[in-house]
């Protein structure tokens, strides 16, 4: 019989300046999974998942939250960057005044961020609304219907970076007060490890 494979994912969660983070709060949330915490030198470990391709919430007392993808990766570095005013403890401040249509604005700060990234804006009901970044700097979302949206911004190498729940009124331009800092992802390794399938059972 085939050996099962199961993945054994681990990691380290340091600041900027490469220093461990302990009790951060790791949880699997792409599929909804277990959650975890790191130890005194920064450290998590999920053990047996079934699949490694998952998605990571990644939270930390005075740290912007983090959601990122685990896969191909099943081991990796992850930096966190100090809250700004869109950290969790904080919720994110918008600045509004009237305008012609609703609009929403914002501003992206990264070292060495190149024009691959994309930011999506979704409405609670209707299609996504994606959005070419061309760099650091900023962007806006012209002419948007009133409602609920979350945004999220992938750019490659860097962790995605997300908002929920966020409030657009008629005839508004919204824009997010503060900049929208983007922390790099490090990879470290990739470990596979074989789980051996149980032993075959006979009833007497």
């Amino acid at each position: 019989m085939t050996p099962l494979l199961a993945a054994i994912l681990t990691g380290l969660i340091t600041d900027t300046a490469g220093a461990p983070i302990a009790n951060a709060s790791v949880e699997i949330v792409n599929p909804t999974g277990p959650a975890t915490k790191t130890d005194k030198e920064g450290q998590f470990r999920f053990p047996d998942l079934p699949n490694p391709n998952v998605q990571l919430r990644i939270r930390a007392v005075g740290f912007a939250t983090q959601v990122r993808p685990a896969a191909p990766v099943i081991q990796l570095e992850v930096n966190m960057l100090s809250a700004c005013c869109l950290c969790e403890e904080t919720p994110p401040r918008y600045k509004h005044k009237p305008a012609s249509q609703s609009s929403l604005k914002g501003q992206i700060v990264a070292p060495r961020l190149d024009d691959n990234g994309e930011a999506t804006l979704t409405p609670q009901s209707g299609a996504p609304i994606r959005l070419h970044l061309a760099g650091p700097g900023t962007f806006e979302f012209p002419n948007l219907p009133p409602g609920r949206y979350a945004l999220k911004i992938q750019v490659p190498t860097y962790a995605h970076f997300l908002i929920e729940n966020l409030e657009i009124t008629p005839k508004t331009e919204t824009t997010i007060d503060g900049a929208i800092a983007l922390s790099e992802t490090k990879i470290t390794r990739t470990v596979l490890h074989e789980k051996p399938s149980p032993p075959n059972m006979v009833c007497l």
